[in-house]
């Protein structure tokens, strides 16, 4: 009789067991199904601030194409200075920002995924890594265009 209750408890624990296993399988699954779509997000964001840099590029190329082809701003007086001033200073932000992001992706993929993975892309991780580069350039460069801005506004000139 002693056997047969050891057996039963014997099976209930390695049931118990097995179903701890199961559950902490599952819960690994989706820890990285959660990193997989933080990946993901971290990526749009990147992406996202990347474009809107451009958008703000190109806007302000065209501010100063009109006031050297026309001869006077395209916006009126100071508020011209001013957008570029407070452009400048919310684009570095989110230029910093954004490729933040890039290089923590950059970093996940080549540690946590697994250095072979940049090996099989071919040259996926470089050119990420490139992209990265370029945003920390863009980054510099609208440093000095906010040093352009900030003399610009500071000194009334229009």
């Amino acid at each position: 009789m002693w056997p047969l209750q050891l057996r039963r408890r014997l099976l209930s624990v390695a049931c118990i067991l097995a179903q701890h296993v199961a559950y902490e399988r599952e819960r690994e699954r989706e820890r990285e199904r959660e990193r997989e779509r933080e990946r993901e997000r971290t990526c749009r964001y990147a992406l996202a601030t990347t474009i809107i840099g451009v958008l703000y590029s190109i806007f302000e190329v065209v501010l100063v194409t009109v006031r050297l082809i026309a001869g006077h701003p395209l916006l009126p007086g100071k508020i011209s200075s001013y957008v570029s001033y407070v452009g400048d200073q919310v684009m570095i932000v989110l230029l910093l920002t954004g490729g933040t992001a890039a290089a923590a992706v950059l970093n996940e993929i080549k540690h946590i995924v697994g250095g072979s993975f940049c090996t099989d892309a071919g040259t996926y991780c470089e050119q990420i890594a490139a992209g990265v580069a370029m945003i920390f350039l863009g980054l510099v460069c609208l440093g000095g265009n906010l040093t352009i801005s900030a003399f610009c506004v500071f000194r009334n000139k229009v």
